[in-house]
């Protein structure tokens, strides 16, 4: 067996060798409490209000024995996961996928419209906006399979990433500045969880797998325990609900 931080190393060296990933660094488990809160109350303001967020990719990410953010410069590419959806009821209104191939299958519809480089919207679904103001609709932003970049990584089982809101990566940015020049606004990021073998890894003492969870709606529910850096930037967020 090796230990979880030989595996963590491997990991980060991995993300640091794809093209566009300017650096990577592991969370603790404050930091992972942290964005979880940012994110929570970010999801509450999606589309200016008028839907319901709900960040999968986060919930399952923030479910890992390890979370990693991995910072990325403009020549960084996206996966071809579908990354954001506007849904109701009845199924997907919108989409912003960045799979070049499907979006020229979908331009020759004509049952959509493309908004941007790489978002479209289903014509027979827009009779849907009008339910926007009953609450019925939800920006769903969907887990990213990164399985594929650490499948030489026998100790790693799953590994999930996701996006979040921009808050979270100003906090991030303040949690990890000096460590990484962030310096140009073009840069973005996004989490990876990491799910290990529990035949193949050793935790270290006093670490158990999946710690995130057991206390994200007790730090969350009272302003005791948060970091300076969170204060900061919730309350350069969200200054109307401090």
């Amino acid at each position: 067996m090796i230990s979880e931080e030989e595996v963590s190393k491997k990991v980060i060296e991995k993300f640091n060798s794809i093209e566009g990933v300017i650096g990577v660094i592991r969370l603790n488990e404050d930091q992972v409490i942290d964005t979880f809160g940012l994110e929570s109350r970010a999801l509450e303001n999606v589309l200016g209000g008028l839907a319901k967020g709900v960040n999968e990719g986060l919930e399952k990410v923030i479910q890992s024995d390890a979370v990693f953010s991995a910072f990325t410069d403009r020549s960084f590419e996206w996966p071809k996961d579908s990354l954001f959806q506007i849904v109701s009821s009845d199924g997907i209104i919108g989409e912003e996928i960045r799979d070049k191939e499907k979006l020229e299958e979908l331009k020759k519809s004509e049952n959509v419209i493309i908004i941007g480089d790489c978002f479209y919207i289903k014509k027979d679904k827009l009779e849907n906006w009008k339910a926007v103001k009953e609450g019925l609709f939800r920006a769903i932003f969907p887990p990213i399979n990164f399985n594929r970049e650490v499948k030489d990584i026998p100790e790693v089982v799953e590994c999930i990433g996701c996006f979040t809101s921009g808050p979270c990566f100003e906090y991030l940015k303040l949690e990890f500045e000096g460590k990484i020049d962030l310096s140009d606004p073009g840069y973005g990021f996004f989490l990876v969880g990491l799910r290990f073998d529990p035949a193949k890894v050793a935790f270290s003492p006093g670490t158990k797998p999946n710690v995130f969870l057991k206390s994200l709606k007790s730090r969350h529910k009272s302003t005791g325990g948060r970091s300076p850096n969170f204060e900061k930037v919730y309350r350069t967020f969200f200054s109307n609900n401090v």
